[in-house]
């Protein structure tokens, strides 16, 4: 029986020698070793446990092994900083208390206290969750860049742009609300730090004001950053899988191993399962607080009169809202359907010369192709594919008349 064939473990002879050795040279980069850059900022703002961000040939310092213990200080950082979101939370909505009416201060409360409601679930739940970080290190280098090593190299690339566009984020932000400070003269950035405007920003509350819209917006960046850098590292996975099945096709007729392909995309499914128990929250929150953050924040543009500044903060709210939803449609749209995609090869081979050993390995392959989707699930109550990207969006004029 014809077996898969594996271009980059065969020795090739001249000029592709060197290509090889180059790619197996690439492959030793692991995804903790891509991942660098964005892995480094998600420990910095307290947002990643119990990963160890070291050269596997280097021996570890004491802090390293201090990180993996029950109370290491990565811990005790990590939970330091959801406190912190999770108490800017509690007063966000402490400031309901002896509200009788609703009114454009009311919405935009609603709005932001959304906000804060996201990111503090986003953090508690990334620092829950980091123990699958290293079951997705493991299983992506054995499984992932065996099809193919130059997707090491663009894993890489994806986390360095994602560390420079978070400094611009950084920028921009505080940019943004030093601008607006400036111009409200000290009246607070937003109704929602209400905390702030009660102790008239002195210095104390200044600084807790800056450290909490830090972490805040890092947060919400980090998580963001790490779902489209995942997600298009496995649709680029499962588009090498593809191409390393359209390579057993020899003029019109399937020449390869049905059951080792059929493996090794299980193998893909699998790994998508360990990274969505990493993400699937962050999808739920995203997915369950954009619609209502987009129809509160166009309520209170179209039937509110404000300031200058206050209506690009509001449009600013909702270019963020926007963004996620499309990230998380777009990065998984492109995961289920590349996953899927294998199905319509499979429907071409033609069975009449295959035993009937091939055949039942065919009809295997195709039932885990099609018998349910594939792909990132909120929490596992639905799957991001074509039917939930059209039906969601289709709320919200619905939600908004």
């Amino acid at each position: 029986m014809p077996t898969l064939v594996m271009p980059f473990v065969e020795r090739s002879t001249d000029n592709d020698s060197s290509d090889t050795d180059r790619k197996i040279t690439d492959s030793r980069m692991g995804l903790k070793d891509s991942l660098g850059p964005i892995l480094w900022i998600l420990r910095l703002t307290g947002l990643l446990y119990g990963v160890t961000l070291s050269s596997p040939c280097r021996k570890q310092s004491v802090t390293e092994m201090l990180s993996r213990r029950c109370c290491s200080p990565c811990l005790l950082y990590g939970i330091f900083v959801v406190c912190l979101l999770w108490g800017n939370l509690a007063l966000s909505l402490w400031s309901f208390n002896g509200m009788t009416s609703f009114d454009g201060f009311v919405c935009n409360q609603i709005i932001t206290s959304t906000w804060f409601f996201q990111v503090a679930c986003t953090a508690l739940c990334n620092i829950w969750l980091s123990k699958h970080w290293n079951t997705i290190f493991t299983t992506w280098d054995k499984h992932v860049i065996s099809l193919d090593p130059r997707l090491a190299v663009g894993d890489r690339r994806s986390a360095i742009v994602a560390a420079v566009l978070y400094v611009v984020w950084l920028l921009v932000e505080f940019g943004f609300v030093g601008i607006g400070a400036y111009l409200m003269e000290g009246g607070g950035i937003g109704s929602g730090g209400s905390f702030t405007d009660q102790h008239h920003f002195n210095m104390f509350f200044q600084f807790l004001f800056v450290l909490i819209f830090f972490y805040f917006i890092s947060a919400w960046y980090s998580m963001t950053a790490v779902f489209g850098i995942l997600a298009f590292g496995l649709y680029r996975a499962f588009r090498a899988f593809f191409k390393r099945l359209q390579e057993n096709f020899v003029d019109g007729k399937f020449k390869g191993d049905v059951e080792q392909l059929r493996q090794k995309h299980g193998n893909l499914i699998r790994l998508l399962g360990i990274i969505d128990g990493l993400v699937s929250t962050y999808i739920l929150l995203v997915v369950g607080t954009i619609i209502p953050l987009i129809i509160f924040t166009l309520y209170f543009v179209l039937f509110e009169t404000i300031d200058t500044f206050s209506y690009m903060a509001t449009w600013w709210s909702v270019s963020l809202s926007l963004i996620q939803i499309m990230l998380v449609f777009i990065g998984g749209g492109l995961v289920n359907h590349m996953a899927h995609y294998p199905a319509e090869s499979l429907y071409g081979i033609d069975l009449s010369c295959r035993t009937s050993e091939e055949c039942h390995q065919i009809t295997v392959f195709l039932n885990q192709l099609t018998s349910h989707p594939i792909g990132f699930t909120a929490f596992g109550l639905f799957t991001i594919d074509r039917p939930t990207i059209i039906t969601v969006p289709n709320h919200l004029p619905a939600n908004s008349t």
